[in-house]
């Protein structure tokens, strides 16, 4: 069972400012999640699991994501130190995806 700290190290982050959390949050595009950093616009693919799960909340946004997505680079998300910044939301999808279990 993959923990909240492992999810954040195999997602990775911004290669540009090497903060995750809320710099740009993730969206899906009709076929697959990505994260995205605002800030420097850019985007990497989220880890496969979070796909499966987070596909329903975001679906009704594809078309429009996709459009916005579509601005943004695609990039080799930054996996070194980080500085994590606390995302409740990331939080709370994370213990719907592990049943409650963290």
């Amino acid at each position: 069972m993959m923990d909240l700290d492992a999810l954040r190290r195999e997602a990775g982050c911004c290669p540009e400012c090497h903060i995750d959390g809320p710099s740009g949050g993730a969206t899906f595009d009709g076929k697959e999640v990505w994260y995205i950093c605002q800030a420097h616009r850019v985007k990497w693919h989220a880890p496969a699991v979070l796909t499966k799960v987070w596909a329903d909340e975001f679906k009704e946004h594809g078309a429009e994501n996709t459009l916005l997505l579509a601005t943004y680079a695609t990039v080799e998300p930054w996996r070194g130190e980080t500085e994590i910044l606390a995302d409740p939301v990331f939080e709370q999808r994370f213990q719907r995806m592990m049943g409650g279990k963290v």
